[in-house]
């Protein structure tokens, strides 16, 4: 009987990992065992399990070699990578792209770096993942917090800006003419109209987009800054009308004329009536008014009437939102490892939105969700013979972001250890057959047999004792745990010693006088001969255990001269085959003093074979036969 030795590991690619409740597997060389469970490790999953380099699955039986190796192979569960991007000058700052990049992926994925988008004055200088220069198209590993920065260069280079003055298909010629300069991406405010005598400015345009004066606008390499006219009559006045989102800081309408008038001449109605169809006009199209300047009666001077604007917003109801919380109850070891130890407790949180809309571009600028409900204590259930690796769970806060959620409560119990043999009569201490998980061990206060197995059997039939351990927990729980013992025989650990004798002619020979060493073997240990040894042949003695078990030891006979009438008849074998029977009568002594298991010596008289040994009764009753009928001849 040899002890195999096997080491368990658990890997996730190299990464060596450390589970909770981790397996061990023991036995002896040649034993069939099964393969444990995988036990659960935060974060992974087991993909595959070998067995000394061959693939195996949980619970497929194994023979047990001297050196085993049983690995648990593991990967990362799937994860979103968070990823956040960034788009930035040389100088660290931030710089306004034409379009975004996406990039979604898994822990774990691979993916290449995609070109970044372009940027009026910049240039893609590097781009950084994880703080890392890369190249654009390189591949990359996605963590689960990720990084992605585009770094550009500005680019010099002089903006070219056209300034002209229209008045319909005529071009005028300010006295004051304004110019705009700066480089490309540079950002310049749009100057004020110069005067132009007989005329007045009706509106502005900077590459085709309505501006006023003071807007802030972003040179490209070629620009046009148009400012248009329209010629007035002597003492007329004009009134315009300015619109001005100040939601996205754009200008609406630009120059609008209202209406014309002579000097102190009253407002027509019919300019009134325009002035305020102009709200009518911008509340239908979703936008709020935000301030506007009032409308003269008269005309005093050339006047220009503004009203600025925001996005109105409206709510309408949004999609729902479900998040599931599911705790499982799972046994961690033991018989039962795996499976689940009562029904899971589910919850389902549903949140109802509120979208807020823009209602001038119909996007949705902002969500309500439903408030989030209070989240409960769990109290563990209980599971026969085990104890649960926590007695509450406190559900996590849910809120609409979260995602599923998945929790788990583990049972352990105590477990027997395998293949635990002893020596006869040798007691051990109840802590020393069971084990105890890790844990556990600060939660145990007491360990007591409740069952004592009998470590002194008599019968060979079975050589497997059971008994019964109670484990006492700090919280007053009782666990028994049942455990088996397999009591070695006497006779693998006993040597009894014998000398070779000297035995006269019709004389017997008592079997303690054979075995010199009677005071080492244990007590109610008998001797018979099953042949006994004469002065002319060898003798087999029959050394019986209290176990019930026994060895076969040659005695061997030194030959001494005889004389030739010195025979032996089949009545003389029969009458001195078995004569004597001594029980041994030796100090008692406690299991701790039980003799060791030692290894036989080559040299030693004592027959393990019983075949053999039978065999050699037989030959020597039939040689001792076959002497007695020669003998019986001669005298005929």
């Amino acid at each position: 009987v040899e002890a195999a030795q096997t080491t368990v590991s658990y890997k996730a690619g190299t990464q060596t990992l450390t589970p909770a409740s981790p397996v061990s597997v023991t036995g002896n060389v040649d034993d069939k065992v099964n393969v444990p469970q995988a036990p659960e490790v935060s974060g992974y999953h087991v993909v595959g399990i070998t067995f000394n380099g061959q693939k195996v699955e949980a619970t497929n039986q194994v023979t047990l070699t001297k050196q085993n190796e049983l690995v648990y192979n593991y990967a990362a569960d799937v994860k979103p990578a968070k990823i956040t991007l960034s788009y930035k000058d040389d100088q660290g700052n931030a710089v306004t792209p034409n379009g975004q990049v996406t990039i979604n992926g898994d822990t774990g994925a691979k993916l290449n770096l995609p070109e970044g988008p372009s940027v009026t004055g910049y240039t893609l200088k590097e781009v950084k993942f994880n703080g890392v220069t890369k190249a654009v198209g390189d591949e990359v590993s996605l963590a689960e917090t990720n990084t992605v920065e585009y770094i550009y260069s500005k680019v010099v280079e002089a903006a070219q800006t056209t300034v002209s003055y229209k008045a319909g298909t005529q071009t005028l010629t300010p006295a004051n003419p304004v110019n705009v300069t700066g480089n490309v991406g540079d950002k310049v405010n749009v100057p004020q109209a110069p005067e132009v005598s007989g005329y007045h400015v009706v509106g502005i345009t900077f590459n085709g987009q309505n501006v006023t004066s003071g807007s802030e606008v972003t040179l490209t390499k070629q620009n046009e800054l148009v400012y248009n006219y329209e010629a007035k009559l002597v003492d007329e006045h004009v009134l315009q009308l300015n619109i001005i989102d100040d939601t996205t800081q754009k200008v609406l309408e630009n120059g609008i004329v209202l209406g014309k008038g002579l000097l102190n001449e009253p407002v027509a109605k019919d300019v009134v009536d325009k002035y305020n169809a102009k709200f009518e006009e911008l509340r239908t199209k979703g936008y709020d008014v935000r301030s506007y300047d009032e409308l003269p009666a008269d005309y005093t001077a050339d006047k220009t009437l503004t009203i600025h604007v925001t996005h109105g917003t409206k709510e309408v109801a949004g999609p729902d939102r479900t998040v599931n919380v599911l705790l499982e109850y799972v046994y961690g070891n033991g018989p039962k490892q795996g499976s689940f130890a009562a029904e899971p407790y589910k919850e389902e949180h549903t949140f109802t939105s509120i979208n807020v809309v823009d209602k001038v571009t119909g996007e949705i600028v902002e969500t309500k969700w439903s408030l989030p409900t209070a989240s409960p204590v769990i109290k563990t259930p209980k599971a026969e013979g085990y104890v649960a690796d926590k007695a509450t769970v406190k559900i996590p806060d849910i809120t609409p972001d979260s995602k599923d959620v998945k929790l788990n409560v583990t049972y352990l119990t105590i477990l027997p250890k395998e293949n635990i043999k002893i020596e006869w009569g040798h007691a051990l201490a109840a802590k020393d057959v069971i084990i105890v998980p890790e844990k556990l061990e600060n939660l145990v206060i007491n360990q007591t047999w409740k069952l004592v197995p009998d470590f002194k059997p008599t019968s060979l039939t079975d050589r497997l004792t059971s008994g019964i351990v109670t484990v006492t927990l700090s919280d007053g729980t009782k666990l028994d745990v049942e455990v088996e013992i397999e009591v070695a025989k006497l006779s693998e650990s006993n040597e009894p010693k014998v000398d070779q004798v000297t035995i006269s002619k019709d004389k017997q020979l008592d079997p303690k006088q054979v075995v010199n060493n009677l005071a080492e073997l244990p007590d109610r240990t008998q001797l018979e001969w099953v042949k006994e040894p004469t002065a002319l042949a060898d003798g087999v003695l029959n050394v019986k255990y209290p176990d019930g078990s026994n060895d076969l030891v040659e005695v061997k006979v030194k030959k001494t001269a005889i004389a030739d009438d010195a025979t032996q008849t089949p009545k003389d074998i029969n009458e001195a085959g078995i004569k004597a029977t001594l029980e041994i009568k030796t100090t008692d002594q406690t299991e701790t003093e039980m003799p060791k298991t030692t290894e036989l010596p080559q040299t030693s008289g004592k027959i393990d074979n019983t075949a053999g040994i039978l065999g050699i009764v037989v030959a020597t009753l039939g040689g001792l036969l076959g002497f007695g009928t020669t003998k019986h001849k001669k005298k005929s």
